[in-house]
């Protein structure tokens, strides 16, 4: 898979009228989007249902996405993880 700096993503969701907000910067660098379970320190995963919140204690992911919804918009969330979570 190719790899894709953060910069790249943001440009996407903006074209697409998604409003995005993150602590991360724009030449970060992630190998591949998996699921919490599967993602590695490398990888961005994502967040979008209340059930999965346990999981989130034991996510390698370098980074986590989250959707919500804003007046009928949708957004995005990035944030860094740590292993200080």
């Amino acid at each position: 898979m190719k790899k894709i700096k953060f910069k790249e993503i943001k440009e996407l969701l903006n074209k697409n009228s998604i409003e995005v907000f993150s602590n991360i910067s724009d030449d970060e660098i992630f190998s591949g989007i998996k699921t919490i379970s599967n993602a590695s320190d490398k990888d961005l995963s994502f967040f979008s249902n209340q059930r999965y919140l346990d999981s989130l204690k034991n996510i390698k992911a370098k980074a986590c996405l989250y959707l919500f919804s804003i007046k009928h918009a949708l957004a995005f969330i990035f944030f860094k993880l740590s292993k200080y979570l």
